[in-house]
């Protein structure tokens, strides 16, 4: 702005006080409009949380997750790597292959019910998972928790027989969860699908290729472990048969008498 000094001493204060008056004019309204944009800002955040507020509590609280893919394998080769958590690491999406800050202990049996992993990463945070069942012809249910402290989540990897009379098994993984209260969540939840969905189509791929390049020798080591079982049981009836004959040989003898 021109000092009015200035503008008095040379006279030309007349010429320019229309001038001075309509930029102050101009300055005026870029303060106010400043003012009301922001004011519209904060209104439009206040409606937004004011919606997200009053629809949470209509949203659905319990989310599902499944991906399917079928595997050329037989049901043992493929339960191999569901009920071993040790496993978990080559072929799932929670891995030292995609994240090589992870780290994992294991407890409980090496294997099937009971067997279990956690984890601790600086990318994917803490976690575990807990084998609950395991059928070598159905597949395996498990919980999994993470450190956010919330409830666990239900999850299952089965076996079923794939539709219309396609060659190998469907191997179907799913999750079952809830929100609870968290409306933030419920509005995530319609992205569960797309962000675990992505997951479980990693892992399944990746078990499809470990199950199927193992099933050759899983089906060799099945035959002979038959083969044997029936040697066996072959050997056990051959000895009670020469058993019984022996027996009966010397109780039809008769005793000589003096």
């Amino acid at each position: 702005m021109i000092p009015i000094n200035i503008l008095a001493r040379y006279r030309i204060y007349p010429y320019l006080s229309g001038f001075e008056f309509c930029r102050n004019l101009t300055a005026l309204g870029g303060v106010l409009y400043r003012w009301v944009v922001k004011k519209r800002i904060l209104l439009w955040l206040a409606i937004i949380v004011g919606l997200v507020a009053l629809s949470g509590p209509f949203l659905p609280t319990d989310f599902a997750v499944e991906r399917s893919i079928i595997i050329k394998a037989p049901h043992g080769a493929i339960n191999a790597y569901l009920e071993t958590p040790k496993l978990w690491n080559k072929w799932s999406a929670w891995s030292s292959d995609r994240d090589p800050t992870i780290k994992f202990t294991y407890s409980g049996p090496e294997a099937g019910k009971g067997a279990k992993q956690e984890w601790t990463s600086k990318e994917m945070g803490s976690g575990w998972l807990n084998i609950s069942s395991s059928n070598a012809k159905t597949g395996i249910a498990y919980f999994v928790g993470f450190d956010n402290g919330g409830e666990a989540y239900r999850g299952t990897i089965l076996l079923q027989r794939p539709p219309n009379g396609a060659q190998g098994v469907l191997v179907s993984w799913s999750m079952l969860g809830s929100t609870g209260d968290n409306y933030l969540m419920r509005y995530l939840a319609f992205k569960l699908d797309d962000w675990i969905g992505s997951d479980f189509e990693y892992g399944l791929n990746r078990l499809k290729e470990f199950s199927e390049a193992d099933a050759d020798a899983y089906l060799k080591k099945e035959a002979e472990a038959k083969a044997a079982a029936e040697a066996l049981k072959t050997a056990t009836t051959t000895t009670s048969t020469t058993s019984a004959s022996v027996t009966a040989t010397v109780t039809a003898t008769p005793t000589s008498t003096k």
